[in-house]
């Protein structure tokens, strides 16, 4: 991907076909870690230790991350991309 160019013409037709493109190493790392810190928080849990995984909860609902994962729109990975 290039700032002038963020996807080519066959990834816009594959995710026009197929409804979704696997663009590897679009976020860094850092955010990545980020937010899967919180996740393991919020459940109580470790990845590191499945007997703490939680065996009820059924997931995240109402959870906000920080910063919202609404906020990812304007990750300077995604600005290029949602803007073309």
């Amino acid at each position: 991907m290039t700032s002038s160019t963020p996807l080519s013409p066959q990834q816009v037709q594959h995710f026009k076909t197929y409804g979704f493109l696997i663009l590897e190493n679009l976020l860094d790392q850092s955010s990545l870690d980020h937010w899967c810190q919180q996740i393991w928080r919020e459940l109580e849990a470790s990845l590191d230790q499945p007997e703490s995984w939680p065996k009820i909860r059924s997931g995240l609902d109402g959870y906000q991350y920080d910063p919202p994962e609404s906020a990812l729109v304007h990750h300077s990975a995604l600005t290029p991309i949602i803007r073309s």
